[in-house]
């Protein structure tokens, strides 16, 4: 007998309280194991700790650095940085902090449509697919050691506004409405795709609770851009103005030119460089899913006359089946090109549902639906970046997390609870399946990650910088690294600076030596962003003292090395070959052959002491 209270509603239980301390248990086991060993601090995670020492030293956003995303994650960064003994500590124990909060979003997002046990699941796969996940060999993709904090801290405010969103819907309320909308705002200062999917989801939200005093379109509208105003109000008080807005349009700048500037990798990474075969790829993904599901809806209806215990051991046998299939192959992993597509047919079946319920002049199951369509509208925009080849790793761990979620909850639970609605029985088959999906991509992303993280035997920068990385048999990058931070510091004063291209701001950061330019990162997206003319002036303003290049070629941006087309710097490489000279070439190979080298160059001629 199912345990209720004077109002109906059903008490918690044992089952729930365990379905809370899974997912509580599993982020102290997956942040204890991973502490200091996710990321990549030799590319991306590199910058991010470069444009923090810079800002905690007294750089301006705007003028001496030009940030590549949104400015609030930088500013927070060099607070907790000056706050927390001038080291990265601080830093990763918030992101850790932010990754819990995050989660808790999630579990207060997805209790408002499951159960407790179905929420809890949820976010269990959360942590271990997209917070604590390394999932390729050079893994920036995580919320503890991230590629850029805007995408962990943008998804956290995106998560709130969900969370503030779905309980609107279910129960219009002012307060939760300006929760949503100010939430949303704050994306406003962290990253692009974040802010679109976020104010669409407040449009939406709107629209579904309509018809509905107007003053609320302009509470929302008001409430959204809050946050910036805000932002930009201080700035000005403090003397910074023309700088703020700087920063602010610059991550928009960015995204509309970085494209034009490595248009290969973008083409690649959003799947525009195969449109029609990644287009057929996801649609067939799609249509293997779907039938899939009807044909576990048929065999669950087929069992309707048999006996409960024949229907549990089917019930096992499909969710080991599902488990070991998808976990056997790591089939899991390539779910993601299904995900925009399995999202456009849940809205299609709910706005139907929607109507339906309107013609029959059925209310109660309406919020609960208003709240489902509020979720897949914002997961669906949140995957248009990469509409045409979604993935679960890559960008994909702060942008298909909510879609992946959403699809997970309504094959555990929502499918099975609409067959037993219309069929007053059935839905086990069902849900154990899609519990055995779950576990496939929870129990899959520990292994995987595992088994990049024992291989993490190397380490860069000391006490409270530490990074552990990848021994020299995995990876040929720490040796030359470690040697180039000893050579920045022994060939240069602390007030002169120190150039790597086309990336190194872990060098820049460990050896504390200042770029010469407003960004430690020179790829084809970030120079078509700066301007290479731009750059060449920087670099002539304030000529470094030593400059280390790597000279290999990038697959990433069809197989170019640094200066071999204008959009990868030809110009001022050039200028520096021309009054630099090579002093020595720091170079390492892993076991498989792989190759990474850093030339080391001085001003022409060498000076005989520094």
């Amino acid at each position: 007998m199912i345990p209720r209270s004077a109002k109906g509603t059903r008490l918690p239980g044992p089952g729930d309280l365990t379905a809370v301390l899974l997912p509580v248990a599993l982020f102290g086991l997956l942040s204890a194991r991973s502490w200091r060993r996710l990321g990549d601090p030799m590319i991306d995670f590199g910058r991010e700790a470069y444009m923090t020492w810079r800002l905690a030293e007294g750089a301006t956003l705007g003028g001496d650095l030009t940030p590549l995303f949104g400015p609030l994650s930088f500013r927070i960064n060099a607070l907790l940085w000056n706050l927390g003994g001038a080291s990265l500590t601080p830093i990763l124990i918030a992101n850790l902090a932010v990754a819990a909060l995050t989660a808790g979003c999630l579990f207060a997002t997805a209790r408002q449509v499951f159960r407790v046990s179905t929420s809890g699941l949820l976010v269990a796969v959360f942590l271990s697919t997209f917070a604590f996940a390394q999932l390729r060999p050079y893994g920036s993709f995580n919320f503890a050691i991230p590629y850029t904090h805007a995408a962990t801290h943008g998804a956290l405010f995106t998560c709130a506004s969900l969370a503030f969103l779905v309980a609107f819907v279910r129960k219009p309320d002012t307060v939760r409405l300006i929760g949503g909308a100010v939430t949303a705002g704050t994306t406003w200062l962290l990253k692009p795709e974040l802010a679109v999917a976020t104010t669409v989801a407040v449009m939406t939200a709107l629209l579904l609770v309509s018809p509905g005093p107007r003053r609320r379109y302009a509470l929302a509208t008001l409430t959204i851009v809050l946050p910036v105003v805000a932002y930009l109000l201080a700035a000005t008080f403090v003397g910074a103005g023309t700088s703020a807005a700087e920063s602010l349009l610059r991550p928009w700048i960015f995204a509309l030119r970085a494209p034009s500037g490595a248009a290969g990798y973008y083409a690649l990474v959003s799947g525009l460089d195969a449109p029609s075969r990644n287009l057929g790829v996801g649609l067939t993904l799609a249509a293997s899913v779907l039938c899939s599901v009807a044909g576990l809806v048929v065999l669950d209806q087929g069992l309707r006359g048999v006996g409960s215990r024949v229907r549990a051991v089917t019930g096992l046998v499909a969710l080991t089946a599902t488990f070991g299939l998808l976990f056997a192959t790591s089939a899991w992993l390539g779910l993601g090109p299904a995900l925009p597509y399995l999202l456009v047919i849940v809205i299609l079946a709910l706005l139907r549902e929607r109507r339906g319920q309107r013609a029959r002049g059925e209310s109660d199951d309406a919020p609960r639906v208003a709240a489902l369509l509020v979720w897949a509208v914002l997961a669906l925009v949140l995957l248009s970046r990469m509409m045409l080849r979604a993935r679960l790793d890559h960008y994909g761990f702060y942008l298909a997390g909510p879609g992946l979620l959403l699809l997970l909850g309504i094959l555990v639970e929502e499918i099975p609870r609409r067959v037993r609605k219309r069929r007053y029985t059935g839905g086990s088959v069902i849900s154990l399946a899609g519990l055995g999906v779950a576990a496939s991509v929870l129990v899959g992303s520990v292994r995987i990650s595992e088994h990049w993280l024992a291989r993490k035997t190397g380490s860069l920068g000391t006490g409270g910088d530490r990074i552990h990385v990848l021994g020299g048999e995995f990876d040929p990058r720490p040796g030359p690294v470690g040697e180039a931070i000893r050579l920045a510091r022994t060939l240069s004063r602390p007030d002169e600076s120190v150039l790597v291209i086309p990336e190194g701001g872990i060098i820049n950061y460990l050896a504390r030596r200042r770029s010469p330019v407003a960004t430690s990162t020179l790829l084809p997206p970030e120079i078509a962003a700066l301007g290479p003319e731009a750059i060449l002036r920087q670099i002539r303003q304030d000529p470094p003292a030593v400059v280390f290049l790597s000279p290999l070629p990038l697959a990433d941006y069809g197989d170019q090395a640094p200066g071999d087309t204008p959009a990868f710097g030809a110009d001022f490489v050039c200028w520096i070959e021309r009054r630099y000279s090579p002093m020595e070439t720091l170079a390492d190979r892993n076991r498989r052959g792989v190759k990474y080298e850093l030339v080391v160059l001085l001003p022409s001629p060498f000076p005989r002491n520094r």
